[in-house]
């Protein structure tokens, strides 16, 4: 092991407390995006006794079934003072905050290789455990503790500025669906079916990702991900005439008028569009 690296056993250790005068009723678990969620479990009946508590700053992690799902379920608890765990997590705190940041902890255990690792030391249990000792023998690369602090520093302003972002998203998507909404209103448009306006082919076969030659083409090729909070602006894949061939595909016109709503039925069709004229924005109102 490289010298600036270390086991992460060093440096962490288990916190084992349990729920005894059941006073704690908030019931979480962590998903495999690394993050606290409610828990959904029916828990009337439930000696809420048996279950860990889990404190802000510290880490809760399932190692059962690590092999199978090929990440590690695993994430500090920071949005609540206190909480409880099912006895089937693992509850772990840093030792020592001066040699290892938490925020920089958490950043290693959300890294794809970290998953990796503790993948392949699942290979021996049937059932894609892995237990503590496997845990504690990942390697950590650890900085001293003034770079972990700028790491994370210059970590959470990233994720910063991707919320903003995504705010800014959702707000000019609002303001599109509330524009055509109005839209519609003072035009007194009528909405129709997109099946009830174009064909639709079932039996076609995707491209293949393998011939390069199939894309990048003139034919548009509309899937159900260029449904975009309820409007067609264009298709995110275009098509050569190789490539349109070798789906088995027809096409198909589509002449959007600018004063045409259309009510999109959410069926799992693709649509090949050969002129995809939208002289504005579509509505595409999903019922599924």
């Amino acid at each position: 092991m490289k010298s600036n690296y270390r086991k992460i056993g060093d440096l962490i250790q288990q916190v084992n407390i349990k729920n005894e005068d059941g006073r704690i009723e908030l019931l979480l678990g962590v998903n495999l995006d690394k993050v606290f969620i409610k828990s959904v479990a029916n828990t009337i009946g439930t000696d809420m006794t048996k279950y860990k508590v889990i404190k802000k700053g510290q880490f809760g992690c399932k190692l059962m079934s690590v092999g199978r799902d090929k990440k590690l379920p695993i994430s500090r608890l920071t949005e609540n003072e206190e909480a409880i765990i099912s006895s089937a997590y693992y509850v772990f705190e840093v030792i020592d905050e001066n040699q290892l940041n938490p925020e920089y902890l958490m950043m290693w255990f959300s890294r794809p290789e970290s998953d990796r690792y503790l993948w392949f030391q699942s290979g021996g249990d049937v059932r894609g455990r892995i237990t503590w000792d496997d845990l504690c023998e990942l390697p950590i690369k650890v900085p001293t503790i003034e770079k972990q602090r700028d790491i994370v520093k210059e970590y959470n302003t990233i994720v910063s500025r991707i919320k903003l972002n995504e705010t800014l998203n959702q707000k000019l998507e609002d303001t599109a669906q509330a524009l055509y909404k109005k839209l519609v209103a003072e035009n007194q448009c009528k909405e129709y079916l997109l099946k009830d306006l174009c064909s639709f082919q079932e039996g076609y076969v995707n491209p293949s990702q393998k011939y390069p030659n199939y894309f990048d083409g003139n034919i548009k090729w509309l899937r159900a991900n260029d449904v975009n909070g309820g409007f067609i602006l264009n298709t995110s894949r275009t098509l050569t005439e190789e490539g349109f061939e070798s789906a088995g595909a027809s096409v198909f016109d589509l002449n959007l008028d600018a004063n045409m709503g259309l009510t999109f039925s959410d069926d799992a069709y693709e649509l090949n569009v050969e002129n995809l004229n939208v002289n504005s924005p579509a509505q595409l109102t999903g019922d599924g």
